[in-house]
C-alpha cells in the first residue's frame, strides 16, 4: 500500500547530549539550546545552540542540523572519535533516517550514512581516527534527516531513536582495509595477494624463489611508505595507511669457481661466478704438452668449452672445483727438402691427423710425393700443396723430398701436373681427344712392384722428345723412373715413322715363334729358354748397334723391363690357345704393365703361369737380362693405355706425326705382345694399323714381311733435360751425361 504516515516522534532532548526519543506520532522539543562543555584530557567539545526547535514533528521530509566544535587545548596532536553514546535505534527503514557530519577542517562526510540500528543502548562510532593538531578548533555541522520517499514508510511508526553526541579518544575504522600488492622476480608468491588490512596494520606473505636466488641482500620497498621486512621466506608488510605496491628484489647466488691444472698454466685460478652463469680462463700449455683435446672436469657438474687458449666454464650452480689436464703432445716435423712449408705441429689424441699447408719447391725443383717418408710410421700424403700426415700414434719427423727438375723425367712431371688417374674409358672404350699437360697413372696391381707408371694418353700434343737426332714420343715414366720412347725418326712430320719393314719370325709353325728371343719346342718352358733371336730382334739391333750404340748407348736404360707376355692357361701345340694378352685385352679389355696378369688383375700362375723369362731387360738385376742391346718394341697393354683398344680404330698420339697424319702412312707396324697360337693359322702377335683403321689393333700372323718396325727404348732416370717444352716444335732434349749417369744402369 502506499499510504504514507506523516507523525513518528518526538526529539526528547538536543544539548550537548543529543538525548533523542521518538514516541508514536508527534512529540515536542523541550529545552533550550545553550553551550555545554565536555573536557576529555583537554579536548573540549562545545555544543552552541540558542534557538528553539519550531516543530517536533518527524515527518518524511523532516530535517534538524546542529553545530558544535572540539577544541585541542594540548599542547599535542590528539586523535579522537565522534561517537554517540547509548544509542537506541530501532527504526527499521534502510535508507530514510540518516546522519551527514561536515567540517572545513576536521572530518567530513560527503554523503549521507544509515544511523547505526540498535535495539539496546550501546555507544556508536560514527567517525574515526580523526587527528587534530594542538591549539587547533574543528567546526562541525551535523544533520539528521528522515528522507521522504513515495514508498510506504509505516514500518517505523512508533519506533524510538534516543542518545547522546559525544567524542572519545580515537581509534581506527575496523571497516576499512587497505590492499597490499607484492611484486617479484625470480621466485613466486604462495599466499594470497594482494593482501588486506586496517590501517597501521600489517600484512605477511609466503615466497618461494627460483633456484639459485637468494634473499641475503634483498629489500622490500613499497610505494605507499608502508615498510617491509623478510624473516626467512616471509615477507612482511608494516605502517600500512593506502593500498600500495610493494616490491622485492632479489640477487643470484654467487659461488666460489676453483680452478686446478696439469700440464700448464691457468688464469685466474679462482674467480666468484653468479648462479648459472660462467667464468672465463686463459691457459698456457707448459712444454711437451698440447691444448688439443684435454680432459676437463668439474665437481659440481659445471659444463666447458675450450676455443684455443679461451676455457669458458659455463651453467656454474654450486661452489666446485674444475680440473684441467693437458695431454702431452705428440710433435710432428715436415721437412720439405729444397722447398718450403717445414714447421712443426702437435696433436693429443694417438691416431689422428695433421695437416700442412703452403709446401711447394724451390725454383728448379718438384716435390717427390712417391718418395715422401715419416719416420714413425705415420701416412704422408701430398695433394697440390698440402701434405696431410695421419695415423700419427708417435713424435716422428716425415720428410717430403725434392727433385731437381733439371732431371728429364722430373721436368716431364713438373710439365704436367694435371693427373686425373686412368685415362678416360680405359676398360669401356678408346680416348683420342686432344690434350697438354696431362699425365694419367696406373699403380698397384697394373704395374710391377706396385710402383706408379706415368703414361700420355690421347692425342698428347706435348710429349716429344729429341734424342740421337731423332724424333721420338713419350710412351711412359717406368716403374724404374727411365722415359720410355716411341720411334718417329729424323722427321716429325714423316709418314714412315719405322726403321724398315720385316717379319716379326720368318718362321711361325710352332708357339715358341710369339718370343721376343726364343729357345726351344715342347713346351713353355723350352720356349721361354730365350737363346734365339726373332726376325725383329735381330733388325732392331742392327739399328741400334748403328745408329745409338756409338755415341747414346750410355743414356739408355738396362733396368727397364719389355714384356714379351707368353702366359696361358692351356699351353699345347696341336690346338688353338690364347695368351694372356689376348684374355685382357680382347676379351676383358683390362690392360696391365705387370708382365703375366690374368684379365682380374692378378698373375697367371702354375706351369705356365707369369715368369721372369717374358721380362726382357739388359739387367738380371730387374728382368731376364737376354737384351744385349736395351731396345724392343712397344706392347699391346701400352697402347691401350695411351688411348687404343682391340679391334676399334683409336687414333691416339702412336698414330699421329707433327703434321696430325699417320706417322707411318698406310703401313701398319709391330708390338711385341703374343696373341695366340693356332695349329692351322701358326703363331700371331698384335700389330696397329695405319690409315684408313688408324690406330686399329690386330692380331697377325709372324711371318708376314711388310709389319714396320718401331723400336722402343727407355731413357735413364738419371739423364738431364737440356731444353724444349715437349712440342712437337719444342721438343724436350738431354744434356750430355755426368760420368755417375753414364756408368749406372738405370
Amino acid at each position: 500500500m502506499n499510504k504514507k504516515f506523516v507523525v513518528y516522534g518526538i526529539v526528547m532532548t538536543l544539548l550537548l547530549c543529543v538525548g533523542m526519543s521518538y514516541a508514536y506520532f508527534t512529540g515536542m522539543i523541550s529545552g533550550e539550546g545553550k553551550e555545554i562543555r565536555v573536557s576529555a584530557k583537554e579536548l573540549r567539545i562545545l555544543f552552541t545552540d540558542d534557538n528553539e526547535l519550531a516543530s517536533s514533528e518527524i515527518i518524511p521530509g523532516w530535517k534538524e542540523t546542529k553545530t558544535f566544535s572540539v577544541k585541542n587545548e594540548s599542547g599535542n596532536t590528539f586523535n579522537y572519535n565522534i561517537v554517540i553514546n547509548d544509542l537506541v535505534n530501532t527504526f527499521v527503514t534502510e535508507g530514510y533516517l540518516q546522519y551527514k557530519i561536515t567540517s572545513s577542517n576536521g572530518y567530513n562526510m560527503n554523503g549521507y550514512l544509515d544511523i547505526p540500528k540498535s535495539n539496546t543502548s550501546e555507544d556508536t562510532i560514527l567517525a574515526y581516527d580523526i587527528d587534530i593538531p594542538a591549539g587547533v578548533t574543528h567546526e562541525y555541522t551535523i544533520e539528521f534527516v528522515y528522507h521522504d520517499s513515495d514508498e510506504d514508510q509505516s514500518e517505523d511508526m512508533g519506533k524510538i531513536f534516543s542518545g547522546t553526541l559525544g567524542i572519545i579518544e580515537g581509534t581506527i575504522n575496523p571497516n576499512i582495509k587497505y590492499k597490499v600488492t607484492l611484486e617479484m622476480e625470480n621466485g613466486s608468491i604462495t599466499s594470497k595477494n594482494p593482501g588486506e588490512t586496517i590501517k597501521n596494520g600489517s600484512v605477511e606473505f609466503n615466497i618461494n624463489l627460483n633456484e639459485g636466488y637468494t634473499l641475503e641482500n634483498s629489500v622490500v620497498v613499497c610505494d605507499g611508505n608502508a615498510e617491509g621486512s623478510i624473516e626467512g621466506n616471509k615477507i612482511k608488510i608494516d605502517k600500512v595507511v593506502r593500498d600500495q605496491t610493494c616490491t622485492l628484489t632479489t640477487e643470484k647466488i654467487n659461488y666460489n669457481l676453483t680452478m686446478n691444472i696439469t700440464g700448464g698454466t691457468i688464469k685466474p685460478s679462482n674467480v666468484m661466478v653468479a648462479h648459472g652463469d660462467s667464468g672465463e680462463f686463459t691457459i698456457t700449455a707448459s712444454t711437451g704438452y698440447t691444448l688439443d683435446n684435454p680432459t676437463i672436469t668439474c665437481t659440481g657438474g659445471a659444463s666447458h668449452t675450450l676455443n684455443g687458449s679461451t676455457l669458458m666454464i659455463s651453467n656454474v650452480k654450486s661452489n666446485q672445483t674444475c680440473s684441467v689436464v693437458l695431454k702431452e703432445a705428440i710433435t710432428v716435423t715436415l721437412v720439405v727438402n729444397n722447398g718450403s712449408g717445414s714447421t712443426s705441429k702437435t696433436i693429443s689424441t694417438p691416431g689422428g691427423s695433421l695437416t700442412f699447408s703452403g709446401v711447394s719447391p724451390n725454383s728448379s725443383y718438384m716435390l717427390d710425393s712417391e718418395n715422401m717418408t715419416c719416420t714413425g710410421g705415420a701416412s704422408i700424403v701430398l695433394n697440390g700443396t698440402t701434405v696431410t700426415v695421419s695415423n700419427i700414434n708417435n713424435s716422428q719427423t716425415c720428410t717430403v723430398p725434392s727433385l731437381s727438375t733439371s732431371l728429364l723425367r722430373i721436368r716431364i712431371l713438373a710439365d704436367h701436373p694435371t693427373r686425373p688417374g686412368a685415362r678416360p674409358n680405359l676398360s669401356s672404350g678408346v680416348f683420342t681427344d686432344e690434350n697438354t699437360g696431362t699425365l694419367y697413372t696406373a699403380s698397384g696391381n697394373q704395374t710391377e712392384n706396385d710402383k706408379t707408371v706415368y703414361y700420355f694418353a690421347g692425342n698428347a700434343q706435348d710429349n716429344w722428345v729429341y734424342f740421337a737426332n731423332l724424333y721420338w714420343r713419350v710412351i711412359r715414366i717406368n716403374e724404374d723412373s727411365s722415359i720410355r720412347l716411341l720411334y718417329v725418326g729424323s722427321d716429325k712430320n714423316t709418314e714412315v715413322g719405322y726403321i724398315g719393314a720385316s717379319a716379326y719370325n720368318t718362321d711361325y709353325d710352332n708357339p715358341m715363334y710369339v718370343g721376343y728371343m726364343y729357345g726351344s719346342s715342347g713346351d713353355l718352358a723350352s720356349n721361354r729358354n730365350n737363346a734365339i733371336n726373332s726376325t725383329i730382334k735381330g733388325v732392331i739391333d742392327i739399328w741400334y748397334d748403328n745408329t745409338i750404340e756409338p755415341s747414346y748407348d750410355s743414356y739408355v736404360s738396362r733396368t727397364a723391363i719389355y714384356c714379351n707376355d707368353r702366359a696361358n692357361e692351356d699351353y699345347n701345340t696341336s690346338s688353338r690357345f690364347s695368351y694372356a694378352t689376348s684374355k685382357r685385352l680382347a676379351d676383358a679389355k683390362a690392360p696391365s704393365y705387370k708382365c703375366g696378369n690374368n684379365a682380374s688383375g692378378n698373375l697367371y700362375t702354375g706351369t705356365n703361369g707369369a715368369s721372369d723369362s717374358d721380362k726382357f731387360t739388359a739387367s738380371t738385376s730387374t728382368g731376364n737380362g737376354k737384351l744385349t742391346n736395351p731396345i724392343a718394341l712397344m706392347t699391346a697393354d701400352e697402347l691401350v693405355f695411351a688411348g687404343g683398344r682391340y679391334s676399334t680404330s683409336a687414333p691416339a698420339y702412336y698414330y699421329y706425326n707433327a703434321a696430325g697424319g699417320s706417322v707411318t702412312g698406310s703401313t701398319w707396324w709391330w708390338t711385341m705382345s703374343p696373341y695366340s697360337w693356332d695349329k692351322s693359322g701358326g703363331a700371331n702377335v698384335i700389330r696397329v694399323r695405319g690409315t684408313g683403321t688408324p690406330g686399329y689393333l690386330l692380331n697377325r700372323n709372324v711371318y708376314v714381311t711388310d709389319g714396320g718396325v718401331r723400336p722402343v727404348l727407355s731413357l735413364k732416370s738419371c739423364v738431364k733435360w737440356k731444353s724444349g717444352d715437349g712440342t712437337s716444335d719444342n721438343p724436350y732434349t738431354v744434356d750430355a751425361l755426368d760420368s755417375t749417369c753414364s756408368s749406372a744402369e738405370n
